[in-house]
């Protein structure tokens, strides 16, 4: 194993995909949803992660390729990046990198499900609980996770001045309901923190913490990923619509099919947990 690991190639077209897709099966199984879809992306952005933290680890690595290997492996590659004599050996930090990464996504979703089973608005419980979450979201993406509880901040100054804007803390991970009186629902999730554009955080929640769940494993690179995803949505879309059953087409962008294997793969177990709501 320890031979294999030093090679880029095993790395990055064996390793890590296989990292990933492990970890995702698990994000689906929580979720009780399933998406080969996604899994293909989790194999691409996990050819990312193992090129970058091939050359991360490399010895007197440029400080841009430190960073691409934080970037690409949170917390973990961060203490690699700055010294941590233990984390050192590329080995030790693949194995150490995958138990926290796998291990996160399993009891964070256990979790999560607990939290949901109490409430799915903010609640006392839920909020105590959702400390224990945050530890297991909050080290994977440091980069997307930033600017959520930048966005987070801002929210929290508005709800100051706005009747329609409050802010919250659930599933280990702050949110803001923009306008939480509005009766559509549209949101999104940086990292550990989730934006709810429109609509009430209860309608949305249990979509938006699988992608919590998502950011543990597929780090910071969800984001510069997600385009490729949606042009995958709308060309699977082109294909699946027809008169008798039509898809919106351009929102298959950022949008999935809750019962086919159409639409932004990202976005694709999330829906499919819906199927049966």
């Amino acid at each position: 194993m320890e031979s294999l690991l030093n090679n880029v190639w095993f790395l990055s077209l064996v390793a890590w995909p296989g990292v990933l897709i492990t970890c995702a099966c698990i994000n689906m199984l929580l979720q009780w949803s399933f998406s080969w879809s996604e899994l293909v992306i989790d194999h691409l952005i996990g050819i990312a992660i193992g090129v970058c933290f091939y050359f991360g680890t490399e010895p007197h690595a440029h400080p841009v390729l430190k960073f691409l290997l934080v970037f690409s492996d949170g917390l973990p590659g961060l203490l690699s990046a700055v010294g941590v004599k233990a984390l050192q050996s590329r080995e030790m930090l693949f194995l150490v990198s995958a138990a926290a990464i796998g291990g996160s996504v399993l009891l964070s979703g256990l979790l999560d499900k607990a939290t949901l089973v109490i409430d799915t608005s903010m609640n006392v419980p839920g909020g105590i609980l959702s400390i224990a979450i945050l530890a297991f979201k909050l080290p994977f993406s440091f980069c997307t996770t930033a600017l959520g509880y930048l966005m987070w901040l801002i929210g929290l100054f508005v709800s100051f001045a706005s009747s329609t804007t409050r802010v919250g803390f659930l599933g280990g991970v702050p949110y803001v309901e923009w306008n939480y009186t509005d009766a559509n629902r549209w949101a999104t999730t940086f990292g550990a923190a989730v934006m709810v554009w429109k609509g009430d955080v209860s309608t949305v929640i249990k979509h938006e913490l699988y992608h919590t769940r998502q950011y543990i494993y597929l780090h910071d690179w969800l984001i510069p990923f997600y385009p490729v995803a949606g042009l995958w949505g709308i060309i699977s879309a082109a294909i699946a619509t027809s008169r008798e059953n039509p898809i919106d087409v351009p929102g298959s962008f950022w949008r999935a099919q809750k019962t086919r294997e159409v639409g932004n793969p990202l976005e694709r177990a999330a829906y499919a947990s819906e199927a049966g709501a």
